[in-house]
């Protein structure tokens, strides 16, 4: 997923410090509502530490009513393809669903690294992929091991209710 809409009203702030705008809250809200429609429901939440990652990952830990917090990974700002393979090697293997938050252009090229292709080009803000793995352990994870389940673009959803 990529971080929700953010302010750039405060010329002084720097990038990794600006907050969300109420139109990136609102669109925020409506990918969640898509997730909870198709039970894409995360056991864990991996998310940049810039500020506006940081409270797009709060808002959906809080939409989605999850019961764990997030975890923050400093290499995720600005994040690459390599940052987020490590952290995927780090997992578990009995955590099946994770939800990872970043900013383009690194959490787009490495949707577009696992499927091997260019169908998730350029996810917007507040935009998510699913993606199924065909994987057993989170350290196998490479190039085309991933199948595009959801390319979800909150503007296509219409305005949901929060």
């Amino acid at each position: 997923m990529r971080h929700a809409k953010s302010s750039w009203e405060w010329p002084g702030l720097s990038d990794f410090d600006r907050p969300l705008l109420e139109k990136g809250i609102q669109r925020t809200h409506r990918t969640c509502q898509f997730m909870q429609e198709q039970k894409l429901l995360p056991q864990l939440v991996f998310s940049s530490r810039a500020v506006r990652a940081r409270e797009t990952a709060l808002l959906v830990t809080e939409c989605l009513n999850m019961k764990v917090e997030p975890l923050w990974v400093e290499a995720f700002y600005p994040g690459g393809v390599r940052d987020f393979l490590k952290q995927l090697a780090a997992i578990d293997d009995q955590v099946h669903h994770i939800l990872i938050i970043g900013h383009n252009p690194g959490i787009s090229d490495f949707a577009c690294h696992v499927l091997n292709n260019q169908t998730a080009e350029w996810i917007p803000t507040s935009g998510c992929v699913s993606l199924e793995l065909d994987i057993l352990n989170w350290k196998d994870t490479v190039a085309g091991k991933a199948k595009l389940l959801h390319y979800i673009k909150p503007k296509e959803l219409g305005k949901k209710s929060k």
